[in-house]
């Protein structure tokens, strides 16, 4: 692992998501380490695990404009901006989350009277795009997100990067992300509990996860560690894993051999469709939609040399051991059946 030490010096964040799964791992983290930690949140926000942590909560509606929110960033060391998100009904709803919000936090830590010495942004891997067949992304590569999503999370990288000559803003990059409290890899671990796992872009197919106490631990380096205003890092495992690798790990995990569904692109697509016009009609987004095919069919093969050489950084979690402690998780909180074939904590 990275250099625990290097947030061991108390100080004060401010954090947006704290909420969320990353953002709730990464405040429990931070204060471990000693640091004073504030979360922002709107008034809809469940708090409840934020407030049995014991954070100062403080609210604010954005995109604003919200006249407080200079007020509301003074003071603290570092912002993190977790905060975004990651489904709406189209473009213009993912730059008002994910690229206008960005711009509001910067342009409130310059106002501050006391501004933090850095504003660290979560960006998304999916800023850049899926790598080219045998290509490895990197961050010099020229960014070719294929989702609103995506989009979005670049231009609120740009948004940020504007502010970087009065701001000292640092950038991460996480691929995947999995671990205890996540609800997007559970569906695919309830499939694989009875040995099936799909396929979208076959045996073949290059995943990189990344679990969420590295993303943690690469996010307070960029933060603490001396880097140039501006920088950004990609975050995942050491190496990709093809599907074939991915589904035997999940299932071997009961005990199971891996049975292989592939899914035809048209079936996906109209799977895709109906998932997108149903929130339509409910106005409300689905997360599920076409733009989403190509880059769940895509590998993601990354380097994360920069984060390694420029931070310290290094994965305490590969794959394998990952996997066994977030099914072991899973099935603690009741998220999984205990049944016979799950492993326990104790195996984790």
């Amino acid at each position: 692992m990275g250099d625990a030490a290097a947030g061991d010096s108390g100080g004060t964040a401010l954090v947006t998501g704290g909420t969320g799964f990353v953002g709730m791992n990464l405040v429990e983290e931070l204060q471990r380490r000693g640091v004073a930690v504030t979360c922002l949140v709107r008034r809809s926000s469940d708090t409840r695990a934020l407030q049995q942590l014991g954070v100062r909560l403080l609210t604010a509606e954005l995109p604003g404009p919200d006249p407080q929110l200079v007020e509301l960033v003074s003071g603290h060391d570092v912002v993190y901006h977790v905060a975004g998100a990651v489904k709406a009904l189209d473009l213009a709803g993912f730059l008002r989350a994910n690229a206008t919000v960005t711009d509001e936090l910067c342009a409130a830590c310059v106002a501050a009277a006391r501004p933090p010495r850095r504003f660290v942004l979560m960006s998304s891997l999916g800023a850049v795009g899926p790598a080219d067949p045998r290509a490895t992304l990197t961050e010099a590569q020229e960014p070719r997100p294929v989702t609103d999503y995506g989009r979005s999370k670049l231009e609120g990288e740009r948004r940020a990067l504007a502010w970087r000559d009065r701001l000292e803003v640092a950038i991460v990059r996480p691929t995947a992300v999995y671990g205890p409290r996540d609800r997007e890899l559970l569906p695919v671990v309830k499939m694989a509990r009875r040995g099936l796992v799909p396929l979208l872009g076959g045996r073949d197919q290059v995943v990189n996860l990344v679990h969420v106490d590295d993303v943690v631990q690469a996010t307070i380096l960029a933060a603490e560690r001396p880097v140039e205003s501006g920088e950004v890092f990609h975050v995942g495992d050491l190496r990709g894993y093809s599907m074939a690798e991915f589904g035997e790990l999940l299932s071997g995990l009961f005990g199971r051999r891996a049975r292989f569904l592939p899914l035809p692109r048209a079936l996906v697509f109209a799977a895709a469709l109906g998932s997108e016009i149903g929130g339509r009609l409910r106005r409300k987004p689905a997360i599920f939609n076409r733009q989403k095919v190509p880059e769940l069919r895509a590998s993601w093969v990354m380097d994360v040399s920069r984060l390694r050489d420029r931070l310290g950084w290094a994965p305490r979690w590969d794959l394998p051991t990952g996997l066994r402690a977030t099914v072991a998780w899973y099935r603690q909180e009741g998220w999984l059946p205990a049944d016979q074939g799950t492993v326990t904590a104790g195996d984790a």
